[in-house]
Formats: C-alpha cells, sequence, structure tokens
C-alpha cells in the first residue's frame, strides 16, 4: 500500500491497495512485528453499497414462554446505498426488531439519508412463543447490499409455583 491512516481511536485503517487486488489477508507491520489478520477481506470497489453490522451474532438470548425476553442491541451502518431503503426482516416471528427499546414489529424500513443509514437496532424475543431451542437469523436488504445477522437462544417453560392464601388454609391444628 503507498498511503496508510490510522483513525484517532486506532481501530480503523485505512490504506490504498493494489488495482489487481480483490481479496485476502491483511498484514500490519508496525516496526519489527507484524500482524496478519485470521480472516480474508474483500476490497470494494469505490460507491459499491455496502451493510455492515456492529456483530455478526447474538447468541443466549432466552426467556420463558410467555414472557419477551430482556432487549439487546446492536448497530447498523451502510454507505453508497442511494435511496434504497433498508429492510431489516428476522426469519421467523420468535424475533421482533424495532429502533427505539420500546416498540417492536416483525420488520423495519430504514430510510437513508445521503445515501447512508446508522441506526441502533433493538431486538428480544416475543411473548408469543413455544418452549425450543432456537436458531433464527435477521436479515438486512439495501439494493445489491445485503448482510445477515445470526440470533440464538432459549425459550423454556417457566419454573411451577404454588399459591398460598393464608387467609384460605383451615382446618390445620
Amino acid at each position: 500500500a503507498t498511503s496508510v491512516s490510522v483513525n484517532p481511536s486506532g481501530t480503523q485503517i485505512t490504506a490504498a491497495v493494489p488495482e489487481s487486488a480483490i481479496t485476502g489477508k491483511i498484514a500490519v507491520e508496525v516496526g519489527d512485528q507484524t500482524a496478519t489478520s485470521a480472516d480474508d477481506f474483500t476490497v470494494l470497489a469505490p460507491g459499491t453499497p455496502v451493510l455492515s453490522l456492529s456483530t455478526n451474532a447474538i447468541t443466549g438470548l432466552s426467556t420463558s414462554t410467555g414472557t419477551s425476553s430482556a432487549v439487546t442491541n446492536y448497530m447498523l451502518t451502510g454507505t453508497n446505498l442511494g435511496s434504497a431503503a433498508v429492510s431489516v426482516t428476522p426469519s421467523s416471528s420468535l424475533l421482533v426488531v424495532g429502533t427505539n427499546g420500546t416498540d417492536f414489529g416483525s420488520s423495519l424500513s430504514i430510510s437513508p439519508s445521503g445515501g447512508t443509514v446508522s441506526n441502533t437496532i433493538f431486538l428480544r424475543v416475543a411473548a408469543t412463543n413455544v418452549a425450543t431451542n432456537y436458531s433464527e437469523s435477521i436479515s438486512h436488504v439495501s439494493g445489491t447490499a445485503s448482510n445477515s445477522l445470526a440470533v440464538n437462544g432459549s425459550i423454556t417453560n417457566p419454573a411451577p409455583g404454588l399459591v398460598v392464601d393464608p387467609a384460605n388454609l383451615g382446618g390445620f391444628t
């Protein structure tokens, strides 16, 4: 690479790559030390629509039957999207999504501003469910850009309970 920059927090490296570059590992050299990425990276042409997620999986999102799970969230960002809305759709009715942590539905449509989106997506297991271990996904699509989030967890039957009203206990000595 002929030009390289690192953002102020040190979490993003921007580099110019040869025109023939398509995919491969990234090696970063600092002094006499080299670190190489475990995964291959794909080089995208300038202007390619991209949807990115802050994580690729949410695990252990669990609850009891008849009860909504705790709310969790992740970040959705997109660039070069034009005016195509981003559709956020869980693969089943077990999961519901929203943009404010309070109101949830079976899908979302997020309109880009200037071709970009940057939204927190809130997620929970719906209250209308049955006991099961589940493995689902949430698709994110805008034109030719797409990305998927894996979600898994368990829905269990609540422990049986016994309610005793002392006012109605009679005949015991």
